[in-house]
This record gives structure tokens, C-alpha cells and sequence, in this order.
């Protein structure tokens, strides 16, 4: 089951560095919202046929040096190229922007809607 970017962004930023890393399914949020909606019954049915991929997982994954052996999304990521100025550098830029610090500690991450990087 997908899980979409803004549940998983609340219980764990972790999640989605290892759905990018593992070359899982990462569906563009965008696109599933405004075509088909994460409330609808079997979303995850019809984003495994209609959705696009997320290109933000993409160039992340480009950014970590981490090249999908699926040729086609390779050949997506090749295309796209590195991005480290809009898109995250680093696993832990990403964490950092996500997560709730409370005295130097992690404590939880905040859901951050359709914002990129900046």
C-alpha cells in the first residue's frame, strides 16, 4: 500500500528517504489530489494506473546519487538531472526541514502540504 507524502510526513520523514532509496512507488501528491483524491475509496488502485511519479523523489534521488535500476525511471531521472538549489542536498536537509526539534531532539514531523525545499 502507498501511503500518501502528507501522511507520511506526519509519522516519519524517515519513510520517504526509504521509499526514494528502495525505488518504491512515490506518486506525485499533486497529481493524485487533483485527479483523483486520496479520500476516494481504492486511491491507490488507480494510482498505480494513472499516477505520475513524483519528480521532487526523482531529483532527491539524483541529489544522493541514487539512480533507479528501472530504465524507464532512470531514464526520467537522467532527464531531470540534479536540482540542489529547489530540491533537497541531503537526506538529512530533508529530515531537518520536517522535523520538530525540541532541544536538539527530534520529537516529530510537521505535514508541510505541497511546500518544496523552500
Amino acid at each position: 500500500m502507498v501511503v500518501p507524502l502528507r501522511e507520511i510526513l506526519r509519522k516519519d520523514t524517515l519513510a520517504i528517504i526509504s521509499s526514494i532509496v528502495h525505488e518504491g512507488p512515490f506518486y506525485c501528491h499533486i497529481d493524485v489530489e487533483n485527479r483523483h483524491g486520496y479520500e476516494e475509496e481504492g486511491w491507490e488502485v488507480w494510482a498505480d494506473e494513472n499516477a505520475k511519479q513524483c519528480a521532487g523523489a526523482m531529483i532527491f534521488a539524483n541529489n544522493i546519487c541514487k539512480l533507479s535500476r528501472d530504465p524507464i525511471k532512470g531514464a526520467a531521472q537522467k532527464k531531470l538531472g540534479k536540482d540542489k538549489e529547489k530540491i533537497f542536498a541531503t537526506p538529512q536537509e530533508f529530515i531537518d526541514h520536517h522535523s520538530v526539534t525540541i532541544n536538539g531532539k527530534i520529537v516529530g514531523s510537521c505535514s508541510v502540504g505541497n511546500s518544496p525545499r523552500r
